[in-house]
């Protein structure tokens, strides 16, 4: 279920499936990503082309992907996500990525250089990780 702060805005859902719900708010130019569960390889591969794509073909300013419910994949697979990410994000018109992670995975932003972000991509954006999608909300759409 999207936030309060997103409640009252309207949205279409492009993809809903067991590991995967993808909102897209169109006044914002805004997609929120839920991830659920163990993610089997293949449909993270799949699904994380189909995020990448969705990103360019609308020209989405704006990313929350929120990975609270989500058992983190193998290194192997991370890895997989941040090549091909970057490959085809690379272009794309992204401003602001926030990542919500689950309290075991957060890691505070006072030690950047020790504490990098979750899955490392390398965007010509703002990416920034988060404890919460109400911060990072705030974060991606100040009001």
């Amino acid at each position: 279920m999207p936030t309060s702060i997103l409640q009252a805005r309207q949205h279409y859902t492009a993809l809903h499936e067991q590991h995967l719900t993808m909102r897209y708010y169109d006044a914002d130019k805004l997609l929120f990503n839920e991830w659920r569960g163990v993610v089997p390889s293949e449909v993270l591969k799949l699904y994380t082309l189909t995020v990448c794509h969705f990103v360019v073909d609308y020209e989405v300013a704006y990313v929350l992907a929120d990975y609270s419910r989500m058992t983190a994949p193998s290194l192997v697979d991370q890895l997989w996500v941040i090549n091909h990410s970057e490959n085809l994000l690379r272009h794309s018109v992204l401003l602001r990525v926030a990542t919500v992670l689950s309290p075991e995975l957060f890691q505070p932003l006072e030690e950047p250089a020790t504490n990098p972000p979750a899955i490392g991509l390398k965007l010509p954006c703002d990416m920034r990780d988060f404890p919460l999608k109400e911060e990072a909300l705030h974060w991606l759409l100040p009001m």
